[in-house]
Formats: structure tokens, C-alpha cells, sequence
């Protein structure tokens, strides 16, 4: 319960901000709230009205419910797509989808630059981003070609990975902000293929026109073979962006694992995409085999940081002075920058 006259504690601001949006008040007070701000804000009417404002403006919530006996309620941010298969309930992602959009709007509110459909074809922007590999001497499509395609495009790319404790996470998202896509990559997985295949997996949904239809999708979990329309359609982008082929399977019992990267350079696949490729597929029904394929893996991805590159890009892009320094400092809270990117100055 939120009373105006009696909330004398930003923690009551908060917990109540929490309890309309699903989100733990911690979490709402450490990356909705100014650190500086103190329960004095609390002190007058003023402050409260400020506060007040701040959150609505942020969470998205019904400023007027404030005053609400029963406190403040969630405004309605759209429609809300959930694909899941790891027993999630569609309910329990509106919380971080409240966090995805706040993160998106800052993300668009600091990148000046138009949108442009990309290309909706699989097979055509493979052919276009493999001319642009061939003339770095590499014959396969990585992560970086898939991050400068969509920022060429006129789509951030944006990683959030923390919701706050006991909150639904998804693998990936596509979001519907201003009439703009935005994607979300949400765990952070150190190899770079699996990063890649994700980010296929959300262009292709913007590709075909699904972010318009359906304004924000969760990928929660991603499958082989998902039965979904919009799902399957997505999948089958992303299988051929990045194999050349939408049904694309590789046994591994094909080639030999030391064979891999040379594998893959011949049928022009990153050979971490190879790899990728074994582990959704068969899993670990092949212990032996599997240890063989996950050791390989392992050393393919040595030391690489694939939120690192898709950070160090999203602030690239920002133009600090489009956002106020509260609102430059909210984005990397959101995004867990500051130790790759520096604090805002």
C-alpha cells in the first residue's frame, strides 16, 4: 500500500514501484533511483511529486495511481510475446520486459539514426555480408558482422542480463519501441557463435516483420525444430544467415573434431558455428563425442567476452549528448557498462 501523505522513506516509493511491476524494490532502487537521492527527497511534497515522476516516467507507470490506496499500477507498454520451453509463464517476463523497454528507450534516445528494414531474404544477406568477410580474408559470417549489420540498419543492439533477483531471464528479445526494433541479448554467454545465433535468430524476426505484429518477443529458450510460426520462420533465418542453409544438421560423427576450423573455413561457416551446431543438436548423448566437441569449444572461445563487444558497440553509437547525464548513467547501470565503457562523465 502507497499512501502519499504517510510515504515518508524512498524505500516506500520503491517497494511500491516493485510491487506494480513485478521487479524486487533493490533492484528498482539501485537502477531507477539517483544514488545520491535520500530519504530528504521524501521530506516535501515536492520531492515526493519528483520521485513520483521519475519512476512513472522510467517504469512506465500510471502517475496518477499514485494516490491509489492500493499504490501505483503499470501502464500498459504494449503487447507481450513469450516462446518458451522452459516452463516459464508469459507473466513472469513482463517484469524484465519492463527493464528491456526503459533500456531501449535510453538506447534510442541517444542514437541518431534512421531505420531501415533489413534485408528480408536469409540467403541474400548472407551472400552481402560474406562479400564484406572475403575482403578481411575471412570466408564466414561472426558476431561483429551481425552487430554492424544491425546498427547499420538503424537497430541497437543492447545487452541486459541482470532483472534483479528471482526474476525470470530469456535468452533474447525483440522489442517494439517508438515504431523502432530494438534486440536484447540477455545471458551472457561467452561464446561467440552462441551470441551470433541469437542475434540471427532476433534479425530474422525483424526481418519478417514479426516486431511489428507482435511488439515485444521473449525468446525464453531457444529449440531445434520449434513448432511456432514466427518462431520456426526466425529459426530458419538464422540457420541460413549462418549456415546457408535453413535445415542445416551436422553430425559429428562427419568429420573428425581436430578437423573443425578447417571444416568450417571450406563450407564457409564459422567453425564455432560448427560446433554450435552439435551441441543443440545431440547434446550430451555422446558423452565421449561431446567431450571431444566441448574441449574444442572451449579453446575456439579462450578469453572472449561477447557482451564485451556488444557494449563496447551500443556506447560507441550512443551520442552522450543527446541523454542527460542522470539518463547516461541509468544505461549503464542497466546494462552492467561501467567496467567496459567507464563511468559517464
Amino acid at each position: 500500500m502507497f499512501v502519499l501523505e504517510k510515504a515518508t522513506k524512498l524505500s516506500h516509493a520503491t517497494k511500491a514501484a516493485a510491487h506494480a511491476t513485478g521487479l524486487k524494490s533493490q533492484f528498482v532502487r539501485d537502477h531507477f533511483v539517483p544514488s545520491y537521492w535520500t530519504d530528504q527527497m521524501m521530506a516535501s511534497l515536492a520531492g515526493k511529486l519528483q520521485v513520483i515522476s521519475l519512476l512513472s516516467g522510467a517504469l512506465h507507470l500510471d502517475p496518477g495511481s499514485w494516490l491509489n490506496d492500493d499504490g501505483p499500477a503499470a501502464a500498459e507498454i504494449g503487447s507481450l510475446n513469450c516462446f518458451t520451453r522452459a516452463g516459464v509463464n508469459p507473466d513472469q517476463v513482463k517484469a524484465p520486459h519492463r527493464v528491456i523497454v526503459r533500456t531501449a528507450e535510453l538506447a534510442l534516445r541517444g542514437f541518431n539514426r534512421s531505420y531501415v528494414d533489413p534485408e528480408e531474404s536469409p540467403l541474400e544477406l548472407r551472400s552481402t555480408l560474406l562479400r564484406g568477410t572475403r575482403a578481411e580474408n575471412r570466408n564466414y559470417i561472426a558476431l561483429s558482422d551481425l552487430i554492424n549489420y544491425a546498427w547499420a540498419c538503424g537497430i541497437p543492439v543492447i545487452h541486459v542480463k541482470d532483472f534483479g533477483k528471482g526474476v525470470a531471464k530469456m535468452d533474447a528479445a525483440v522489442v517494439n519501441v517508438q515504431d523502432r526494433p530494438v534486440i536484447a541479448i540477455c545471458r551472457d554467454d561467452n561464446a561467440f557463435a552462441k551470441v551470433a545465433y541469437k542475434l540471427a535468430h532476433e534479425l530474422g524476426h525483424v526481418a519478417k516483420g514479426h516486431w511489428r505484429d507482435y511488439g515485444f518477443i521473449a525468446d525464453v529458450e531457444f529449440k531445434v525444430d520449434d513448432h511456432d510460426d514466427i518462431e520456426r520462420e526466425a529459426d530458419e533465418f538464422a540457420c541460413t544467415l549462418i549456415y546457408g542453409d535453413a535445415h542445416f544438421r551436422f553430425s559429428p560423427l562427419a568429420i573428425d573434431p581436430s578437423e573443425v576450423v578447417a571444416t568450417g573455413h571450406a563450407r564457409e561457416i564459422d567453425p564455432h558455428a560448427l560446433l554450435l551446431a552439435f551441441l543443440r543438436e545431440a547434446g550430451k548423448k555422446n558423452p565421449a563425442i561431446y567431450r571431444q566437441y566441448d574441449k574444442v569449444q572451449r579453446g575456439l572461445s579462450a578469453g572472449q567476452k561477447a557482451r564485451t563487444v556488444i557494449l563496447k558497440r551500443l556506447f560507441s553509437e550512443i551520442e552522450a549528448d543527446l541523454l542527460t547525464a542522470s539518463e547516461l548513467n541509468q544505461l549503464q547501470l542497466l546494462t552492467e557498462a561501467t567496467q567496459i565503457v567507464g563511468s559517464p562523465c
